[in-house]
């Protein structure tokens, strides 16, 4: 309650300059096509300092062992109650 009462004392200007001054409407955003070859182009340069492969392969690794500990996990769950409620 008296944190509430805090926050809302140093958020209510931003609330007052978010109430009065809105942002404007925004009808239609274009990237254009060159936007993308820009960024290619500042980025292909750090594969000489970064070996981008090794570390894509890493994050695979550590991503598909983490999602196998979760489904392994809830195979384990589920299987406990299915053993425990089995009628047979």
């Amino acid at each position: 309650m008296i944190t509430d009462a805090i926050i809302e004392f140093f958020m209510s200007p931003v609330n007052y300059l978010i109430e009065n001054f809105g942002l404007p409407d925004v009808v239609n955003i274009v990237i254009p096509d060159s936007a993308f070859d820009t960024i290619i182009e500042i980025i292909r340069p750090l594969g000489y300092f970064l070996p981008t492969d090794i570390i894509v392969a890493c994050l695979l690794v550590s991503f598909s062992l983490d999602h196998f500990h979760i489904i392994w996990s809830l195979f384990l769950r589920l299987k406990s109650f299915a053993s425990v409620h089995s009628f047979f």
